[in-house]
């Protein structure tokens, strides 16, 4: 988009084609090197679908999800293993599916009200996990030529797929609440296809690495799949922001007419029983307060201000001075200091 000048850059470019100063910026523009121009590429096959912002989160969410997965590991087979995110990259479903290996252990997956996604196990990963589920350590099936997998055995590896469901879910749960239900499984490719292949992907690449083997778990979520569960988390977010508007005005609605009781204490005296049964009309009891200082007002038990004592109409009155935030810790105004005893008015 064009950017429109101002009325000081117009005058300073009528100065600068007048004096022929334009003609000189213009040279200086020509001769400067290649290396300080920045260049940005740009792949017009593969634009930007997603905000900085959702990116950063899907970054963080499936860093979360290696951990678990690392823990899940060792829960389950009682070996130490390393998980990391090799990659988090934007393809094209096409693209995801060319770098598939044939056989390989391929799902799809529904996320409910949202859109689908792909799983893969990939050899050798796939036998490792296989290996192990049926009571071996693994390592001889990690050196193993790669094979397809009978329908027996797809069903013993969905025990361990459930298990990575169940961690996706917790990793999600940050964003949005998701559920997953496995739409098909097939040892190729073409079985288990969820998007055409011109569809925008991005492709999380899990590396892990057991017995000194190292084996992947790709998840390929369509774009359409992410700004669905986007959409809803800032859906949610909004309707629960509005809702809580909602509660509070409602709130106040309901007990704005409510009768609260409030009062001022002017001060206290400490007298002993003695003092107290010689007193007298006329006599003089000093409070614990003095003249100039601010009265503090109260609305139940609660200190909510501070105020000064006067009059209007013919009745007493407080001036409020100052309003609470918070309950203030006790002050100089608040403290009841004890007073003298009562004393006759001198004659």
């Amino acid at each position: 988009m064009s950017e429109t000048l101002t009325q000081a850059e117009i005058d300073a470019l009528r100065d600068a084609v007048r004096t022929g100063r334009i003609e000189e910026v213009a040279k200086e523009t020509r001769t400067r090197p290649a290396t300080d121009i920045k260049v940005v590429a740009y792949d017009f096959r593969k634009p930007q679908l997603l905000s900085a912002e959702h990116l950063q989160q899907l970054q963080s969410l499936h860093q979360g999800l290696s951990k678990n997965l690392q823990s899940l590991m060792f829960s389950m087979f009682k070996i130490s293993g390393e998980t990391t995110l090799s990659a988090l990259d934007q393809v094209s479903y096409g693209e995801f599916m060319l770098a598939l290996e044939s056989p390989t252990y391929l799902l799809g997956v529904s996320i409910i009200d949202a859109g689908p996604i792909a799983i893969e196990v990939a050899p050798p990963l796939g036998q490792i996990i296989l290996d192990m589920l049926l009571g071996g350590d693994g390592i001889a099936s990690a050196t193993e030529p790669t094979r397809e997998f009978s329908a027996l055995e797809l069903d013993i590896l969905r025990t361990w797929v459930d298990r990575i469901m169940d961690e996706l879910v917790l990793a999600w749960s940050g964003v949005q609440h998701l559920q997953f239900s496995v739409l098909s499984q097939g040892v190729d490719p073409e079985q288990a296809q969820v998007a055409p292949l011109d569809t925008p992907c991005l492709c999380g690449v899990l590396k892990l690495k057991l017995n000194e083997a190292e084996g992947r778990l790709q998840l390929c979520y369509p774009f359409s799949t992410l700004q669905a569960i986007f959409q809803r988390a800032e859906a949610h977010t909004t309707t629960a922001v509005g809702r809580q508007v909602e509660i509070r005005q409602n709130a106040l609605q309901a007990i704005e007419l409510a009768p609260l009781s409030t009062h001022v204490e002017l001060g206290r005296a400490q007298v002993s029983a003695r003092e107290l049964g010689d007193l007298q009309i006329g006599d003089i009891i000093k409070l614990g307060r003095r003249a100039g200082d601010p009265l503090v007002m109260q609305v139940g038990d609660r200190d909510i201000g501070l105020v000064r004592a006067g009059a209007r109409h013919g009745q007493m009155a407080v001036s409020v001075q100052q309003l609470f935030s918070t309950r203030p810790a006790p002050t100089a105004a608040t403290t009841h200091a004890p007073a003298p005893t009562a004393t006759k008015p001198k004659t």
